[in-house]
C-alpha cells in the first residue's frame, strides 16, 4: 500500500520543502512512534496477553533503533541525500511508514500462539491505531 505512495510522491512531487528537517528527530522516531501508551492501547484493543506487552514494546523500541539507518540507505538510492535540500519529507515520511509497518508485523508475529492469534488483518488494523495515535510525531520533525 505505502510502494504506489512512495511511487507517486517521487513522480508527482516537487523536490522542495519549506521546512528543515530534522536529523536527530528522525533518529528518536521509532521510539516516538512506538510510544508505549499508543501500542499498550491497540494490544489492549485487539486482545493481546497482557503478559506480552511490555516484551512487545521493548522488542519494537530494540529493533526500531536501526530504522532510521535503514531509512537513510533506502533514500540514497532514491534521493541523493534526503535530509539536505532539496528536501523531501513525505518521501522520508512515506519510508519511515513503511518500515515501521514491517517490523509491527514481524514482532506481532513472533508472540502468535496457537491460544493468541495474532492475524495480519488485526495486524493491519493495530498498526493503522498506532499510526493515527501518533501523527504528531511527523510535525514534530519539521520544527
Amino acid at each position: 500500500m505505502l510502494r504506489p505512495l512512495l511511487l507517486m510522491l517521487l513522480c508527482c512531487c516537487p523536490p522542495l520543502s519549506a521546512e528543515p528537517i530534522s536529523r536527530s528527530c528522525y533518529e528518536s522516531l521509532p521510539q516516538n512512534f512506538f510510544s508505549r501508551d499508543a501500542v499498550m492501547r491497540a494490544l489492549e484493543l485487539y486482545n493481546v496477553y497482557q503478559s506480552q506487552w511490555g516484551q512487545i514494546i521493548n522488542e519494537l523500541h530494540e529493533e526500531g533503533a536501526a530504522i532510521p539507518g535503514i531509512v537513510r540507505g533506502r533514500a540514497r538510492r532514491i534521493l541523493r541525500d534526503p535530509y539536505t535540500p532539496p528536501e523531501q519529507p513525505d518521501v522520508i515520511d512515506a519510508l519511515f511508514l513503511e518500515e515501521f509497518k514491517k517490523l509491527f508485523g514481524i514482532v506481532l508475529q513472533r508472540h502468535s500462539t496457537p491460544y493468541n492469534i495474532i492475524n495480519n488483518q488485526t495486524i493491519d488494523q493495530m498498526f493503522l491505531y498506532i499510526q493515527n495515535k501518533n501523527s504528531s510525531v511527523w510535525d514534530t520533525c519539521r520544527r
